[in-house]
């Protein structure tokens, strides 16, 4: 059915699995209720969620990593019915203040990274996770003898929904990666040599470096933020097929490039949505201006907070997240073209432009960069002048040993941005 590392989990263990969750009173009639899942072992915790989809309970997924406090608070403030921590057996009624909800559908809940904001409780049926599913294995159109590898946590709708549901639904048995020691990685890539490894930027670009052409990557499977341009150079390298899905919590993945052109590549979007562009502030687009994506289907209508453009034929790039665009004396500068910038420059290993206060422009721009000790911060700048207009090139330049990121490697411009950098 699955494997997780180098272990192999049978159809008869995981309904051995289900004849024991019959047995917890919590479990025996989970119609209609909400639960909370803190559970750190991959296998334990994709049977339990197919069982409740099975009989009618809705989850919220919570990193198995979680504190039990922090845990209970969260299942408390979703309206979960209780908290299932670390194992099946283990449960914590909410007894809280907050109400507890029922559920007419059975749903499956997440709170948003809280990137952008504070963290909101969103939450899909069953019914639209299968449709996406569905349309996810059309698009992506891989057969059941192609072995996914997951490096991402299932306890995210990317490792989860896509890696492994995605992945059982065509037929194919997943491998869920726990195990961070990235030999046993390779190792498992060189076993099942049709295969498709499932990662964010950083994992794959780890993996790509320690494989030295001694083991041969077929298909990487990149999501969960922007590729810089060093890394798809890298990962180009190979010689492997690159793949990008894009998405938002509110509607999991919207569309997918299977064969990678550039870092901004979205490719097209899944057949059950219509993706738009629109301008944020009403005011009509001239032809190649980004706006705003828009995702469209019959049942749900989002608004991706994602500057692109959609072209004449449907495929869709990426900009730059609607939030992180500097305005420097009303001229727009999008991070990610002066990271590309950046990114060639002899020396530089790693970068990132967020925005930053200026007493006259309002913004300004502001850069963080991993780089050679050789490099200084006025050499930085010098590179960009000769290749931007000089309202895009960085005023405050900090060279750091390494860039903050969260637990999935995303790196946060809005966190950057209210911390304090000493610069370097």
């Amino acid at each position: 059915m699955l494997q997780v590392n180098r272990n192999k989990i049978s159809v008869a263990e995981h309904e051995r699995n289900w004849h024991a969750y019959l047995r917890l009173p919590h479990l025996q009639k989970p119609q209609g209720k909400r639960f909370a899942l803190c559970i750190s072992d991959a296998a334990q915790l994709i049977s339990l969620v197919l069982y409740l989809k099975e009989y009618g309970g809705s989850i919220l997924l919570m990193h198995g990593g979680t504190p039990f406090e922090a845990a209970l608070s969260t299942m408390e403030e979703a309206g979960c019915a209780g908290l299932i921590y670390q194992e099946p057996a283990t449960y914590f009624a909410n007894h809280g203040s907050a109400a507890v909800i029922t559920d007419n559908e059975a749903m499956v809940y997440q709170f948003s990274s809280g990137t952008t904001g504070y963290p909101k409780l969103l939450g899909r049926s069953w019914h639209m996770i299968q449709d996406e599913i569905a349309s996810y294995n059309d698009a992506i159109g891989l057969s059941a003898e192609t072995t996914p590898i997951v490096l991402t946590p299932v306890t995210h709708s990317y490792g989860l929904l896509c890696g492994v549901l995605a992945s059982l639904s065509r037929g194919a048995e997943p491998i869920v990666v726990t195990n961070a020691n990235p030999k046993l990685t390779l190792g498992l890539i060189r076993d099942f040599p049709d295969h498709i490894v499932y990662g964010v930027p950083a994992q794959l670009q780890t993996i790509a470096a320690l494989s030295h052409a001694q083991v041969k990557l077929n298909r990487l499977m990149s999501s969960g933020m922007p590729m810089s341009v060093r890394q798809f150079e890298q990962l180009g390298q190979t010689g492997s097929t690159l793949l990008q899905q894009y998405g938002c919590s509110e509607a999991g993945c919207i569309s997918l490039s299977t064969r990678m052109k550039s870092v901004h590549d979205l490719g097209l979007p899944l057949r059950k949505w219509k993706v738009s562009a629109a301008s944020a502030d009403g005011e009509p687009l001239m032809k190649g201006t980004p706006a705003e994506l828009v995702a469209e289907s019959s049942e749900l209508k989002v608004r991706t907070g994602d500057l692109g453009l959609v072209h004449a034929d449907g495929t869709l790039t990426y900009v730059s997240r609607l939030d992180d665009v500097i305005n420097v004396g009303g001229l727009k500068v999008y991070p990610l073209e002066v990271e590309a910038v950046i990114a060639l420059m002899p020396g530089i290993k790693e970068n990132v432009i967020y925005r930053g206060n200026h007493p006259i422009a309002g913004d300004k721009v502001r850069c963080l960069a991993v780089a050679e000790e050789t490099i200084q911060p006025e050499a930085v700048r010098e590179w960009c002048l000769k290749r931007l207009p000089a309202y895009k090139a960085p005023l405050d330049i900090a060279l750091v040993s390494e860039i903050p990121k969260g637990a999935t490697g995303k790196i946060s411009r809005r966190q950057l941005e209210l911390e304090e950098v000493v610069q370097c």
